[in-house]
């Protein structure tokens, strides 16, 4: 036979695949070509240019075709020892890659602004059970819940806050919704009056400047020029609309945290702003990827 041919030195292409690996293994195994192309349905010939250019490529001479049955060379023999490994591995990589595909994530951490933690978590969790083992769901202002996403406590965050600032994050939009007024029931004429009106006429209760959704009613009421001084705060909405609900003050809230409140439809009346323009937005944030 022609002397063998040797890759470009530097070359890092295989000089086989897996089928030319598989072919071989079965021409050691059974000592013929004959026998190799049946088991793979080929030709005889087809077997033989296998392993010629097997050969050729290696630049080693792999089977001593002057022996019945086959036999092979040191080189042949090396080369049969690795090549039963690769198969072996070859072959488990597709099972292992199905079972990862079933396999479930053994834990994911979904943390939620107090606003969508009741109507939004149970669902949630059902879904994610599909495809983690273990789901925790925690509820937190967005302040709380963007410190533990960032510090890797928190998998997935849903808040009123999206982070420009931050990079490596994944962003998708929830909903905008509107900031509406909140005010007890028998108060509606002063509301429609105008909010400095309603200001005079009822203490203004706040969301805490510790909640996202605090600073942007705050800042919203220094750009309406009110003058309402600090009388009642709540980090909750459950809270500060059942003091509203009771007649302690008027509120601007949103529809979400309304409805999430559970204040009696006969205690506190939404009403909408005179200047409208103000909203909130939810986003999901995740780590990316």
């Amino acid at each position: 036979m022609p002397p063998p041919r040797r890759k470009k030195s530097g070359s890092r292409d295989l000089p086989f695949d897996l089928k030319t690996l598989q072919v071989y293994e079965a021409v050691c195994t059974t000592g013929s070509m004959t026998e190799a192309a049946r088991r793979f349905r080929m030709t005889k010939p087809a077997v033989s240019h296998t392993i010629g250019l097997l050969e050729r490529n290696l630049g080693v001479t792999l089977v001593d075709r002057r022996m019945r049955p086959l036999g092979v060379t040191p080189a042949g023999a090396a080369l049969r020892r690795r090549a039963e490994r690769i198969l072996e591995e070859a072959f488990q990589t597709i099972p292992a890659v199905l079972k990862s595909a079933r396999t479930k994530l053994p834990h994911v951490r979904v943390g939620l602004v107090h606003s969508v933690a009741a109507s939004l978590g149970p669902p949630l969790a059902k879904v994610l059970s599909e495809a983690a083992a273990h789901t925790t769901m925690l509820a937190d202002l967005t302040a709380g819940l963007s410190e533990a996403l960032l510090r890797r406590q928190i998998d997935i965050v849903v808040s009123a806050d999206d982070r420009q600032d931050v990079d490596g994050i994944e962003r998708h939009a929830i909903l905008v919704e509107p900031f509406i007024l909140a005010v007890p029931r028998g108060r509606e004429a002063a509301a429609q009056s105008g909010l400095a009106t309603l200001a005079r006429d009822l203490p203004f209760l706040r969301y805490s400047s510790r909640s996202q959704t605090g600073l942007m009613v705050e800042r919203q009421i220094r750009r309406l020029g009110l003058d309402v001084p600090r009388y009642m705060e709540f980090d909750l909405s459950s809270a500060l609309l059942a003091a509203v609900g009771d007649g302690h003050g008027w509120a601007l809230t949103t529809p979400l945290c309304l409805h999430v409140a559970h204040v009696a439809h006969h205690r506190v009346v939404p009403m909408r702003l005179s200047a409208p323009g103000l909203t909130r937005r939810l986003t999901l944030l995740a780590h990316r990827g």
